[in-house]
Order: C-alpha cells, then sequence, then structure tokens
C-alpha cells in the first residue's frame, strides 16, 4: 500500500558509492570497506539483515568508523530495530557527527516512540502558507466557499465569484479550473469529492451537479421548486458512504434533501412537526454512525439540531458562539457556515471569523484556529497531508493550518531503494513521512532538491508517483501454521488489508503448501 500512498521514483544522473582509496597496505581498512560495500548493496536491495551482518563486520574491523554505524543504524531500523538504530545514531549525536538529515530521524522517531497521536486533545495550528485570490490579472479565484480534499493529495475549491471548481495542488498551486462543461455551473457553492467523482450544489442553479475530474458534467439531478426532491438554494453537502447518500442542506426550503449519489430522490426533513419547530436557516452539515448534524440559527440562537438518517429530530445542541460573531459582510444573518471531520468524534465548525474544534462527546468547544487575518470563513476541512485548509469568502483567500511541530521539522524522507541496473542512469525509490508516520501525497518534481556531493542537479526527472498509480494488484501469501492464534492473526490481518483496498482494485491470495481457506 505504501506504493500508492507514500512512495516516489526519481530517476537522477549517475551516482556513484566512492570508497576511500587506501593510500598504505592497511587489511583492516581494506576488509571493512569491503565489506561496507556489500552492506549499502544489501540494503539498497531491501535485503536488510544482511546489511546488518556486513555493517558490524566491518565494525569489527574499523570500531571508529562513524559513517558505518548511521549505516548500521539504518538498516537497524528499517528491519524494525527502533532500539538498536537509537543506539547507533545517537552515539553520532553525541560525537557531534550527526548531519541535519539525521538529527531530523533522529527527532522523528523519538517522537513517535514518545508521544502517540491520538494523545493530543489540542488543536494547535500554525499558517503555513496562504493562497490569495485577488493576486494576478485576472485574479485566480473570487469568494471561495466550499473545499473538498482529494485522496492523492489535491483539493478542490469552490469560486463562488467566477463561477468554477479549481484543483489546487499541495504546494497551493491552481493545476485545473473545472467549468461544468458547456452547460456552465450557477452560483457553485459547495463541493464532495466521491468514488472519483465530483458532487457540486449549485445555488443559483437548484441542482446538484456531478462531474468528472477533468470537469465534464456526467449528470445533473434537482430542479427549482418546493415539493419534495426539489431545491430552493441548496448550500452544504455530506456524504454518508455507508449508504452511498447525499445529504444537501436546502437553505430557501429550510430543509434538509437526501438523494442517493446517482440521483435519486430518497426522502427531506426538517421542516415543522408536532416535536419539532423546523429548521430556520440551515448552512454546514455532517453525518456519521446514523446521526445527522445541521448547523442552524432560530429564535434561541445558534446551534447543532440533530437527527437520525431516517429524519426524525433527536436533540438540539446549543453553540456558544453568538449572532455578533457575525461580520459585517454577512449574508442571511447566518453565523456557522461549513461543518466537517477533524477526525471522529470531533468536528470542524466555521463561525464568523472563527474555526473551531468542538467534541460532540463533551458537547463544547476544545480549541480554536488562533488566527486573527480572517473576516469570514466560508470552510474548514482536513486534507490528506493532516493539514486543515481554510477558505475566507469576504477576504479572497485559502489558508493553509500544519499541525504544531511539523511546519519547520519533523518530515521524514526516506530512500527505499537504490536502483542502478541502467547505469549510469539511476533510480531512487523515495518515501516522505510526516512525524506520525503517515505518508505525504501529492507530491510533485517541484519538492524534490537532487544534489551530488552537494552540487544540486537538475537533470532529473519524476519517474513515477504513488499519486499517479490508476490501478493496483495485490497478492497476499499466506503460510499454514498449526497455531491457532496464528492462523487468526493470519484472518485479521486479511482483513484489515481488504478494508484498506480501494474499491475496483484486486486482491489474490495465496496459501503455501495448502488451500486457501
Amino acid at each position: 500500500m505504501n506504493a500508492r500512498k507514500g512512495i516516489l521514483v526519481l530517476l537522477i544522473g549517475a551516482v556513484a558509492l566512492t570508497g576511500v582509496a587506501s593510500q598504505t597496505i592497511n587489511m583492516d581498512a581494506a576488509r571493512a570497506q569491503e565489506e561496507f560495500q556489500w552492506g549499502v548493496r544489501s540494503f539498497h536491495a531491501t535485503r536488510f539483515n544482511d546489511a546488518i551482518v556486513s555493517f558490524n563486520r566491518a565494525l569489527a574491523f574499523t570500531p571508529d568508523d562513524l559513517l558505518i554505524r548511521e549505516w548500521l543504524g539504518r538498516a537497524y531500523f528499517r528491519s524494525g530495530f527502533e532500539d538498536a538504530a537509537l543506539n547507533e545514531w545517537g552515539f553520532l549525536a553525541e560525537q557531534s557527527a550527526a548531519g541535519a538529515y539525521l538529527l531530523s530521524q533522529l527527532e522523528v522517531l523519538r517522537f513517535r516512540r514518545g508521544i502517540l497521536p491520538f494523545q493530543d486533545q489540542t488543536l494547535r495550528l500554525s499558517r503555513s502558507h496562504v493562497m490569495r485570490g485577488s493576486a494576478g490579472d485576472p485574479p485566480l479565484f473570487r469568494r471561495p466557499t466550499g473545499i473538498a480534499p482529494e485522496p492523492r493529495g489535491d483539493v478542490f475549491l469552490v469560486s463562488l465569484g467566477s463561477q468554477e471548481v479549481l484543483r489546487v495542488s499541495p504546494n497551493g498551486r491552481v493545476v485545473a479550473r473545472l467549468r461544468g462543461g458547456l452547460q456552465r455551473l450557477d452560483q457553485p457553492f459547495d463541493v464532495i469529492w466521491y468514488n472519483g467523482e465530483l458532487y457540486v450544489s449549485e445555488f443559483g442553479g437548484n441542482r446538484i451537479a456531478v462531474l468528472e475530474p477533468n470537469g465534464t458534467r456526467r449528470r445533473t439531478f434537482g430542479e427549482r421548486g418546493v415539493t419534495p426532491g426539489t431545491l430552493m438554494g441548496p448550500q452544504y453537502m455530506a456524504i454518508d458512504p455507508a449508504e452511498s447518500l447525499l445529504y444537501v442542506t436546502d437553505w430557501g426550503g429550510r430543509r434538509v434533501t437526501v438523494y442517493s449519489t446517482e440521483g435519486e430522490f430518497v426522502l427531506a426533513f426538517g421542516r415543522r412537526d408536532g416535536f419539532f419547530p423546523g429548521l430556520e436557516r440551515p448552512t454546514g452539515i455532517a453525518v456519521a454512525d446514523g446521526r445527522v448534524w445541521v448547523a442552524d440559527r432560530d429564535r434561541q440562537g445558534v446551534a447543532l439540531v440533530v437527527f437520525d438518517t431516517a429524519g426524525n429530530f433527536l436533540e438540539r445542541i446549543s453553540l456558544p458562539v453568538d449572532p455578533l460573531d457575525l461580520p459585517d459582510l454577512g449574508v442571511a444573518g447566518n453565523v456557522v457556515e461549513g461543518l466537517s471531520w477533524y477526525d471522529p468524534g470531533r468536528l470542524l465548525i466555521t463561525a464568523g471569523n472563527r474555526v473551531l474544534l468542538y467534541d460532540l462527546s463533551r458537547q463544547q468547544v476544545i480549541a480554536e484556529i488562533d488566527d486573527a487575518e480572517r473576516r469570514r470563513v466560508g470552510n474548514a476541512v482536513v486534507d490528506a497531508n493532516g493539514r486543515v485548509l481554510v477558505s475566507d469568502i469576504d477576504r479572497d483567500e485559502l489558508g493553509f493550518f500544519e499541525p504544531e511541530g511539523t511546519l519547520y521539522s519533523g518530515l521524514e524522507v526516506r530512500i527505499e531503494r537504490v536502483i542502478a541496473q541502467r547505469f549510469p542512469e539511476v533510480g531512487v525509490l523515495v518515501a516522505v513521512h510526516d512525524r506520525y508516520g503517515a505518508p505525504l501525497v501529492g507530491l510533485r518534481r517541484e519538492n524534490f532538491v537532487i544534489s551530488e556531493r552537494s552540487i544540486p542537479q537538475t537533470e532529473f526527472q519524476l519517474e513515477s508517483a504513488g499519486h499517479f498509480v490508476r490501478e493496483l494488484d495485490i497478492s497476499v501469501i499466506v503460510q499454514s501454521r498449526q497455531d491457532p492464534q496464528l492462523r487468526q492473526d493470519v484472518v485479521t490481518a486479511v482483513e484489515d488489508l481488504v478494508t484498506l483496498i480501494p474499491e475496483r482494485e484486486r486482491l489474490q491470495l495465496f496459501a503455501a503448501g495448502g488451500e486457501p481457506e
């Protein structure tokens, strides 16, 4: 799975391993150099156990060779012996012999072993980058609203003012403009990426457009009206992937309308009944675990109104925001705009110029993204690389916020393999992870600097990358064991693997020495 999500292959110019030429006859140094070279070759061939043996033999001849110790640490790390790797690299750091890359590796490894991601219950983010829509002539975008992360690292940003959806790279560059084909988009408001398609709510067109990734319109559903199945100003959307249902907040109809992802009307709810006074200004929406949360402002104030997926009202949760939080340029008296999941159980809520992290189990705000430069936030989402992206409708900006501790350090750039069969052309298999161990996706050529002997090399190309992969075949070989616990572990591992495989991709299961069960 790493090949799909976080591994890049770079084709670069000739790179040769150079040894230390001995000017005098020193048999120990010569034998150490020979073992070291065998260790490096084994390492790049992913035979890490053989590399460990060779590096230890080399150290037996020259115990003070710090370069060998660094490579021994690499081999230990790749074999899963993190304590041994820490010992070797820690020794180099104490001797002031660790470079910037190795020190970064040490920091990441110590962080992972000492602080687990789920132990951090606060949201501390710093703005790392901002895209200004007003930059350039014509402007990049105007009045940004909805944002949809794409699994390979890009994001889709709705530009309400220019009536288009932009595809933005992780580096903050516009790589495509989607306008909905010949029919064009009519005041697009929100966007969702689901199963290889883009769902766009058209506030002016009173419909939902389904687009291909290149912007071609595949189908449209919904029409203007107040009867079931019609729309009057659709705004925010949410997908229930378990049931393949699309939930849409219908501003003019003061309700939530539900369609299948193919466009068939399922139900509408949120109007007044005997137990519920009815939605008044529905905006953001989120769905999970058989519940639907809708942001609303009614006579009592700002709240999350909770329904089950059949449309039955369950409860009203007051939010600690006030209509005074609404900026002067706000529209239609809204306070809360978007809702999106930060992680299971916690919502990102955009309210005026604030972005709140709300814990549903505690029913309280537990953190806030502190950035005084915003005016009116449209939406906030988490992208595939764990950053929070925030659209500012009135400032025409898209902000990128990084978790604390990763803005200037914490990346792990790991050379998985050097492929030199076509020397002098050399391929390098590279994996890039954050400090939590999650792979970074969406990286492009501009994200890499290749150097040889500290001299930058410009003649290299990105041969392939995980986010370019369109199909993936996976084979699993299972060896039979008599131990019932081992058999159950194998079953669990295969089940976990199956749940991670995207739809339409193939997994083959083989049993060594027996029939598959």
